[in-house]
């Protein structure tokens, strides 16, 4: 399998610079855990084989009391800061999880708001929201551990390696081949479980798109009757999601299955090995003990990288997705350069106007008229003429597919986005209501504009004593 390291390092860097400080602590807290793992084996082995010195007469019983109190108050004490370090790093792995994460998330916001409606037509809001939430939060383990938790793991599993070999070659090579033939397995299952995870976030995302457009057209579909039909294709879209997701879940879980079987057949090959040497005098009782902890110890680091690899497949899958939306480009270039006087009146001309939603049906054709300073004009036609559609073109949401729209003979291409928007004003057909103050909502989040121009709005519209209850409550 040829994994994509550069697009995870580019990743990495970019989102966790701003917290090199916790990433460096939080990776000499795992050193020292790694530490840990390998000294307390040690001390047991010390304890036990204090027992069999007392027992052939090679120590006595006070000597040997000492000796196994200094032992046992020693691993308490390390037990004690192990756990110390362990609740420090839990800490430090939630900020880096979600202080990482919460930029990206608000990159990829951003970016999308900023798309034109060629992007939004074709992603759904409820589809977008999975695409940014759902694979931003899968990604939240990416950013906290996994580089440093592939690397300690593989540091620690080095270490107990070493020492086995140091212990006997033919324990230590026995452990190596069990080790290797694990991660053999891991490179094999990979890149079979990868794409499975790739069409389980997609199912989802299409799943809270549905759902947001039927949500949207409730009150038609209900008025026309269309509910059994948006239930059936509700559970369609779920059968879909769900057939997916068990699909890869059994797939990430030959994974664990393979290194449990594999971990099996190597406790038992303790016993295979350890037991003969014992009984020959070549190792001592604390040394089998020894080489059972490290096995044990063995376990752990093979199953966190199993479950990092089952981490990796899902957070490769959402790098993908995150990627994709990132390389998407709106197709509105704000590359005017003339401005709008505003010093003067301003005519509107439609110069032979053409546009299409799709590359087959024109939506609005050869269209030509020309608005004189002053003047008012109203589009009539049924719905889906392309009344809205105009209107759409004309504050650049669009680009036409053919012909132009002028402002005092300057095509409004050649006019910045922030000037064209800010010289028209739209009153769209539907009302939103968002979560904010009256102002941001009177305003669309617009704070160069002063109060005195919005109260002036209030009264107006006759809002005045609506907007002093909401003043006094």
């Amino acid at each position: 399998m040829k994994l994509p390291f550069r697009k995870y390092f580019v990743l990495l860097r970019q989102y966790l610079a701003p917290y090199k400080v916790y990433f460096f602590t939080l990776f000499f807290l795992v050193l020292l855990d790694i530490a840990f793992t390998l000294i307390n084996p040690q001390i047991i082995r010390y304890y036990l084989d204090t027992f069999d010195f007392v027992g052939a007469g090679g120590l006595t019983t006070a000597a040997a009391q000492r000796r196994l109190l200094e032992a046992a108050l020693l691993y308490i004490a390390l037990a004690i800061v192990q756990q110390i370090f362990f609740i420090t790093a839990v800490y430090i792995t939630q900020i880096l999880a979600w202080g990482s994460t919460n930029q990206l998330r608000m990159d990829l916001t951003a970016h999308c708001v900023n798309l034109d409606m060629t992007f939004h037509n074709k992603y759904t809001p409820g589809k977008i929201i999975e695409r940014i939430d759902g694979d931003v939060t899968t990604l939240s383990n990416f950013f906290s551990q996994f580089s440093m938790l592939i690397v300690t793991n593989l540091l620690l599993i080095i270490g107990i390696l070493f020492i086995l070999l140091l212990e006997d070659w033919r324990i230590g090579l026995t452990f190596t081949i069990f080790c290797l033939t694990t991660l053999l397995i891991l490179y094999k299952i990979w890149n079979y479980a990868s794409p499975y995870w790739k069409k389980v976030r997609q199912s989802s995302a299409d799943l809270m798109g549905y759902v947001e457009e039927a949500l949207t057209g409730k009150e038609d579909a209900i008025a026309n009757g269309a509910t059994p039909y948006i239930m059936k294709r509700f559970h369609d879209y779920s059968k879909a999601e769900y057939d997916i997701t068990l699909k890869a879940v059994l797939v990430s879980r030959m994974i664990h299955i393979s290194v449990m079987g594999i971990v099996a057949l190597g406790t038992t090959m303790v016993f295979i090995t350890g037991i003969p040497l014992y009984e020959g005098g070549v190792i001592t009782l604390g040394t089998v003990f020894l080489i059972n902890q490290y096995v044990a110890a063995l376990i752990d680091p093979m199953i966190r990288l199993v479950r990092e690899s089952q981490q990796l497949t899902r957070a490769d899958a959402s790098i993908d997705r995150v990627n994709e939306l990132f390389s998407i480009q709106t197709q509105i270039k704000d590359r005017g350069e003339s401005d709008i006087a505003n010093d003067k009146p301003l005519t509107l001309k439609f110069d032979s106007l053409s546009f299409s939603y799709s590359k087959t049906d024109p939506t609005v054709e050869n269209i030509d008229f020309q608005l004189a300073p002053g003047k008012k004009l109203g589009l009539i036609g049924r719905t889906g003429s392309g009344k809205t559609t105009i209107s759409r073109l004309l504050f650049r949401l669009y680009n036409p597919t053919n012909g132009g729209i002028y402002f005092n003979d300057t095509n409004i291409k050649d006019l910045p986005l922030s000037g064209l928007r800010n010289n028209i004003a739209y009153v769209t057909q539907q009302v939103e209501i968002f979560q904010a103050s009256v102002r941001e909502n009177i305003t669309l989040f617009n704070q160069d504009l002063p109060d005195a121009k919005i109260l002036h709005v209030i009264e107006a519209l006759e809002f005045t004593d609506w907007f002093e209850k909401l003043k006094r409550a």
